[in-house]
């Protein structure tokens, strides 16, 4: 379960050795399936391989800061993500007073990345008659749910080099990422 989430999707604290334990034999893996042995198997194990590691990298300061706390005194390198990106702030469209705000969902919106959490924002935002329109820019797990609310348009599936030219032509003016997990 590494993307550290309870049964609900929401994130799950990262509680000691028992609380992983319980919550691994309460839901098994992300097919369901049981997890045959302990978290302190598994980290005992996966320590193994980092130790072995030439290097270990991580992309941010927040996950380098996880590694060490599982396995003390491990040398993790912060390497950032090489990528370059364009002025971000180029991509949000100015909001003007009485403007429709805009928001921004990118990727394959699934449960655990917060797909019902979404559906709950844009029928609020629909029944409270609020100026907010979801863009998603990708697919999602509930799209026939989606596609029944005025306020949601699902654009489909994209090359992730088209992700920024997208984001430009959809004018939206902020983005919003509806899990509940670092």
């Amino acid at each position: 379960r590494a993307h550290l989430n309870r049964a609900n999707g929401s994130y799950c604290g990262e509680p000691e050795a028992d609380g992983c334990n319980r919550c691994l034999g309460r839901l098994g893996d992300y097919n369901g399936s049981p997890v045959p042995e302990s978290i302190t198997t598994w980290r005992d194990r996966f320590a193994r391989y980092l130790w072995n590691a030439r290097r270990v990298f991580a992309p941010s300061e927040d996950v380098r800061r996880r590694l060490r706390h599982y396995f003390p005194g491990l040398p993790v390198l912060l390497r950032p993500h090489f990528e370059s990106l364009p002025d971000l702030l180029s991509l949000a469209a100015p909001l003007r007073p009485g403007d429709v705000v805009r928001v921004a969902v990118l990727g394959t919106i699934v449960a655990i990345k917060g797909s019902e959490r979404l559906l709950a924002c844009a029928r609020d935002a629909r029944r409270r008659k609020l100026p907010l329109e979801f863009c998603i820019l990708g697919s999602t797990d509930r799209d026939e749910a989606f596609a029944q609310l005025t306020n949601v348009h699902i654009s489909g599936a994209y090359r992730e080099r088209e992700v920024f030219h997208r984001l430009r032509d959809e004018r939206c003016h902020l983005a919003f990422l509806p899990s509940l997990w670092p």
